[in-house]
């Protein structure tokens, strides 16, 4: 909750998580303690979309991160998506393109690529 709180500048007194576990074996050797990744669920969904659009907060701090869990398919679907958002950003106006859930590229409010098509 600290880096929340800290980090992120948001009050943390209405902030429920249900768990958090760290991913990774501990290192054996502790003079290259890094840190593990964590996971959190939070009960409540305006708590995760408060924190992601908080995420801009961290730039510049290389160390720190966050990201949604998705599954296996649907990160491999969006890393399908990336070099046609790439191009896509670069040919359109600022802001009008995006990936949305799961695996879509938009443009302009258009569903430009669709990667689960059911």
């Amino acid at each position: 909750m600290k880096f929340i709180c800290v980090d992120l500048n948001i009050d943390t007194s209405s902030i429920y998580m249900q768990r958090a576990y760290r991913l990774g074996a501990p290192s054996r050797d502790k003079s290259r303690d890094q840190a593990r990744p964590l996971i959190v669920c939070f009960r409540d969904y305006e708590d995760v979309e408060n924190i992601l659009s908080s995420a801009h907060k961290l730039k510049g701090k290389p160390e720190l991160g966050i990201n949604r869990d998705y599954p296996n398919e649907i990160v491999e679907a969006r890393s399908r998506i990336w070099p046609k958002f790439k191009e896509m950003k670069a040919a359109n106006p600022p802001r009008t393109v995006h990936v949305g859930y799961p695996a879509k590229l938009i443009v302009q409010k258009k569903v430009v690529l669709d990667e689960f098509l059911d």
